[in-house]
């Protein structure tokens, strides 16, 4: 019987890693396609996972802030599959600390393709980079502290794992005003 106990306990500690994922919504913003080149002003269609699901003031700061931003920063591959392997930011982080959580989507991954299905033509490869991907980024969390009530002063918590945890320090050292 103590056995049993033991692994109901068990289970039971397990049971949040299984539990469905928080909702979120689709979004596309009006990326640019090089972030280092001023002559040239092409957008394409940038594909972001949004929740504001628990970003209701729960965790506001005094600066006006609702509650942090959490930026997953997406890796190499269709980004709902990053959403559902985060389970501890979007299950227990976000709600506990009143989250705003956004997941952008790689450049040329699941469906943010700048050109579409001539993406991986091989002069159109030239704006997969990591130095715009990281640029991606800080245009996403610009656009939504200038537009979202009571985000402009949110600190930006940015996490990832294996090259996304790669892109976050990259993120953190090229722009320390924009994430913490």
């Amino acid at each position: 019987v103590p056995m049993s106990i033991l692994g109901v306990a068990c289970l039971s500690l397990l049971g949040p890693a299984f539990a469905e994922p928080a909702a979120y919504e689709e979004r596309i913003f009006n990326q640019t396609l090089d972030h280092f080149d001023d002559t040239l002003d092409t957008k394409w269609p940038h594909r972001y996972l949004f929740s504001d699901q628990f970003w209701d003031g729960s965790g506001k700061l005094p600066n006006g802030c609702k509650g942090p931003i959490l930026l997953y920063t997406g890796n190499e591959g269709p980004i709902e599959a990053f959403w559902e392997a985060n389970g501890f930011m979007i299950e227990t982080l976000a709600p506990k600390w009143g989250g705003l959580l956004v997941f952008p989507e790689e450049r040329y991954y699941g469906k943010s393709l700048p050109f579409g299905s001539d993406s991986f033509l091989a002069q159109k490869l030239v704006y997969l980079s990591t130095e715009q991907v990281i640029e991606d980024y800080v245009a996403i969390l610009d656009y939504l502290k200038s537009t979202l009530d009571g985000a402009e002063n949110c600190p930006v918590v940015a996490f990832g794992g294996s090259y996304g945890g790669t892109l976050t320090t990259f993120l953190r050292a090229s722009h320390p005003e924009a994430v913490v």
